[in-house]
């Protein structure tokens, strides 16, 4: 059998518990063992989401009048958390059953609550409420309700008219609180091979109901009244209409489905792709393609958690944002990136103002090259015609040019700077044979020394640390998969089960936010769970282990295996012990 005791050793440092009780408290879905219990709990109470949210709660209501709560918020938080770690959804009825039959009498009353104060009816009605309490707080359209309706055209203007932008921030808060309170429990020795790296990716959430918004009958259009017919469908007013191609935003799309997008940035290694902790570090829901602010503070929240800093691994529709939306500020917290480009951004991409150096596919080179080391990725990409073999140009003729243009590279001189500038030393110039980027014609007026690349928007529009295609860049933008593996085993059945819109029965921005956070923070500790017996299994599995020896002595009983002496300090001799393997 398999020696587990590293293993059982290191996750109970962590957990309080060994992994067979472990899988026994995932698996069972009632009594969770107290010591497990209390990391739940150590995660939600070193959060300071519930003192903050009672902050909130005060500054918007001075007074304690009113019906008093059966449940505090806190433990609507340890609820949910604990439904999504289970897997059962985030129902009301799943919440109201984790009260009553779920946590034990001893828990309940650590959550400030008697268990056996009413039924599982009361308990479903006292947990709405409190969830609402608790919602209004975060909830940027506080101030119109219906969301159990399709709203009129006036009713849905004024809504927007009336949205909070302050509430807005407090759930963004929110959620950066309790993301960050789950990466605490991750010791800080199980960090010490982190590089800094991560691939920040979106993942739609779709809600319930009307999936098309195309209804362009006379009785839509006159409901219409010039807004977006996105607005006028579905009983959650605040979704958004979500479609696979472009941006996401499927407002005028004939097919498209409502709900929102969340972005998740990933902890990865582009160098192996083997880091075993794979925790999600910070969370911002949206309407589907509203990444404007989201993507940037996704990384800010990424920044706060480890001072490492790597690579940032998008797919396109991060870098066709502006470049104050994302690459500024990416540059300024001195992460490096790694793009893809569609066709059309192939080729030169932008320049260094006052400087002789061109941005050609993702990196900086001195603007002596000929036309062809330029063009050659959108030539090929286009299918143009290479005159020297009458044919389009082939992959490999593409490489054989990549490889040909590498001595005009300029070479980074360290690491971005706290201003988001980096400095970059001019290629030797009797590495190249240098062509006039004005006559196209052979010269010698090569630039020498150094430059700084600082935050121009044309240079820093599509700037990243590999050249597209080659093969550093195919290694870590590969494994921009972590990503998307993170994000889908986040809403598998499975886990978390985020992706089944009947789970989520709630409707609404604000509710969405408090469980796809919730549901983050139990895949971090399920993760780090994961990890961690990773690590320890390594560990163990690196000993040298021997066959068992295939003879037996007259009792059948197996011949140990005659080990080799070894010699002490002192010049005796000692038989060492070795663990047989079967």
């Amino acid at each position: 059998m398999r020696d587990t005791t590293a293993i059982d050793t290191a996750l109970h440092e962590v957990f309080g518990i060994g992994s067979d009780d472990l899988r026994r408290a995932t698996n069972r879905k009632s009594d969770m063992p107290n010591a497990f219990f209390n990391r739940f709990l150590h995660v939600i109470d070193t959060s300071g989401a519930v003192e903050q949210l009672e902050a909130w709660r005060l500054a918007d209501s001075p007074t304690t009048s009113g019906r008093k709560a059966h449940l505090p918020m806190r433990a609507i938080l340890i609820g949910f958390l604990l439904n999504a770690y289970w897997g059962l959804g985030y129902s009301y009825k799943e919440l109201a059953e984790t009260f009553t039959d779920r946590i034990t009498v001893e828990q309940a009353a650590r959550l400030g609550y008697d268990r056996e104060s009413g039924s599982i009816e009361d308990w479903y009605n006292r947990s709405w409420r409190t969830t609402q309490r608790l919602l209004n707080v975060i909830d940027p359209w506080h101030e119109t309700r219906h969301l159990g309706r399709t709203l009129t055209g006036a009713e849905n203007a004024q809504a927007r008219n009336r949205y909070d932008k302050a509430r807005e921030q407090r759930s963004h808060v929110l959620s950066a609180l309790l993301v960050r309170a789950s990466l605490s429990l991750l010791p800080k020795r199980y960090l010490d091979g982190y590089r800094g790296d991560v691939a920040l990716d979106s993942t739609f959430l779709q809600v319930r109901g009307f999936i098309n918004p195309n209804d362009y009958s006379k009785k839509a259009r006159r409901a219409r009244k010039g807004l977006p017919l996105r607005d006028m469908l579905n009983v959650d007013y605040q979704c958004g209409w979500y479609t696979r191609e472009g941006d996401h935003n499927g407002a005028d799309h004939k097919h498209s489905r409502p709900g929102y997008e969340i972005d998740t940035p990933v902890m990865i290694d582009t160098r192996d792709g083997n880091f075993p902790f794979p925790l999600i570090t910070g969370l911002s829901l949206h309407r589907p393609g509203a990444i404007t602010e989201s993507a940037r503070s996704t990384i800010e929240q990424h920044a706060s958690f480890t001072d490492k800093r790597g690579l940032v691994v998008v797919d396109r529709a991060f870098n066709n944002l502006a470049p104050h939306q994302f690459q500024e500020p990416i540059r300024r917290l001195r992460f490096e990136t790694v793009y893809d480009y569609r066709v059309d951004q192939l080729g030169p991409q932008g320049i260094v103002p006052d400087e002789p150096v061109i941005i050609v596919d993702g990196v900086p080179y001195v603007n002596r090259m000929p036309e062809p080391y330029i063009m050659i990725s959108r030539w090929h990409a286009d299918g143009a015609i290479d005159p020297n073999t009458g044919n389009p140009y082939t992959t490999e003729t593409r490489d054989e040019i990549f490889a040909a243009r590498a001595p005009y590279r300029l070479k980074p001189k360290g690491r971005i700077d706290a201003d988001g500038h980096q400095r970059f030393t001019y290629p030797d110039p009797r590495g190249y044979l240098a062509f006039d980027p004005a006559t196209k014609r052979a010269t010698t007026d090569n630039p020498t020394g150094s430059v700084t690349l600082r935050l121009d928007p044309e240079t820093i529009k599509h700037l990243q640390k590999y050249a597209w295609m080659s093969e550093d860049w195919r290694r870590a933008y590969g494994q921009r998969n972590q990503v998307e593996s993170s994000n889908k085993g986040l809403k598998d059945h499975r886990t978390e089960n985020l992706g089944d819109k009947n789970a989520r029965t709630g409707r609404g921005y604000a509710y969405t936010y408090l469980v796809a956070t919730l549901a983050v923070v139990s895949a971090n500790i399920r993760r780090t769970i994961t990890g961690i017996t990773k690590v320890n299994s390594a560990a163990v599995n690196c000993a040298p282990k021997r066959r068992a020896r295939r003879r037996f002595d007259s009792q059948g009983q197996r011949l140990a295996r005659v080990q080799e002496p070894r010699i002490n300090e002192d010049g005796t001799q000692t038989i060492p012990s070795e663990p047989v393997v079967a």
